[in-house]
């Protein structure tokens, strides 16, 4: 962690708080009705295109008994996640922190080699770790894991404003390992395209989706704002809007 005014014990006690696993802070999944067993995950009702009336799916939740067969994806093949690989070392921040796999990300942007283009013409840049990247990564997939110790981070402690002998004044700033950012490029793509190949992604989300951005919904509530002022339903110019922050 950075230094900051605030002794060890202080963050120690801080830290031990707040980021202990749920099981160790003694908390219980939630519970529906009394004697339901039934969690809040399991009524989830899933938000994509078209989906089942709520009828539908407590139906089929009590036929397979409320373990509903998880998705599966498709494994990419070896030149897909090469691709998939490659693309992040091109966008790679080469000034970027490493995490506590030490794993500089100029070591991986800049290990490149020039070579002849396949069909003679020119030359081209090639880095010479992305394909033993791209076994690896296939493994992870094959294996369903990633390291342990890839899921360590460093946190950073950034001050806001307060008293700065109170904890609570910082925004923690985890700082993961390049091996690991790079693994979960890799993981957002793939569940990015099987999402819109499959329909997942509801019509109405606008962030996080290729193509479409927040600036939409505002120009959807301008134009809302302007029908409502000209058309003016049930005599008012009033249009009532619920912004909600999950």
């Amino acid at each position: 962690m950075q230094p900051t005014p605030l002794t060890q014990p202080a963050w120690n006690a801080y830290l031990n708080l707040h980021f202990r696993p749920s099981a160790a802070r003694g908390v219980q999944p939630q519970r529906l009705g009394v004697g339901s067993g039934l969690s809040a995950r399991d009524m989830v009702v899933p938000i994509k295109r078209n989906p089942p009336p709520p009828d539908v799916l407590l139906q089929q939740g009590a036929q397979n008994d409320w373990k509903p067969a998880p998705d599966t994806i498709d494994p990419p093949s070896s030149n897909t996640m090469l691709a998939l690989v490659a693309e992040p070392i091109v966008e790679m921040n080469g000034h970027a922190s490493h995490g506590f796999d030490c794993v500089p990300a100029s070591f991986i942007k800049n290990a490149v080699v020039v070579r002849p283009k396949p069909d003679g013409r020119g030359s081209e840049r090639v880095n010479v770790l992305a394909p033993y990247i791209a076994k690896l990564f296939n493994l992870l997939y094959d294996k369903a894991c990633i390291p342990a110790c890839w899921k360590q981070a460093k946190l950073s402690p950034l001050y806001k404003k307060g008293p700065l002998l109170d904890p609570n004044n910082y925004r923690m700033l985890a700082v993961s390992g390049t091996m690991y950012r790079m693994c979960a490029n890799v993981v957002r793509s793939l569940l990015t395209e099987w999402c819109v190949a499959t329909g997942q992604i509801p019509d109405t989300q606008y962030g996080f989706y290729p193509g479409r951005n927040t600036l939409q919904p505002m120009f959807i509530l301008q134009h809302l704002q302007h029908a409502a002022r000209t058309i003016k339903p049930n005599g008012s110019p009033r249009l009532h809007a619920d912004f909600i922050d999950f």
